[in-house]
């Protein structure tokens, strides 16, 4: 037994791990250090940067649900105003000739000819009625003695 040389007890990993990283060069340490510190900027400035550009999503992503209503709004009143403009599609192509836009514009223009036509025929009636009056004043006046 007296053969056997006892030596140091063997290194734990711990040890040999100090022990390498008290042989590396200052430089060498700096620049891992920096490294390091420089990774953790990176990441620390691409999360802030993730977290305003969600927050510019967010909000892109609520104007964007906004201008969707607005369309089914607006194509919701141009269904309606086409159902109302139906009737007189029909009366237009069945009145007049060429496309429904020139049919259109045509019955357009017979319906303020016959607006016109009805002032007239208005005023007509009011001077008539107004005619009336007078004349039938004028025999009551006449069939009275006392005048």
């Amino acid at each position: 037994m007296s053969d056997m040389i006892i030596g140091p007890p063997p290194e734990s990993r711990c040890g040999r791990f100090k022990g390498a990283l008290a042989k590396i060069h200052p430089i060498v340490w700096a620049a891992v250090t920096a490294g390091v510190f420089g990774l953790l900027g990176l990441w620390l400035g691409s999360f802030l940067q993730s977290a305003k550009l969600q927050a510019q999503v967010d909000t892109l992503t609520g104007q964007l649900s906004q201008q969707d209503k607005m369309i089914q709004e607006k194509t919701a009143e141009v269904q309606r105003l086409e159902t109302l403009l139906t009737p007189f599609r029909t009366i237009a192509l069945e009145k007049f000739t060429g496309d429904e836009k020139e049919a259109l514009r045509k019955l357009a223009d017979y319906v303020i000819e016959l607006r016109e036509k009805d002032v007239q025929q208005s005023q007509l009636i009011d001077e008539l009625t107004t005619a009336v009056g007078k004349a039938h004043e004028q025999g009551e006046q006449g069939s009275h003695p006392n005048i």
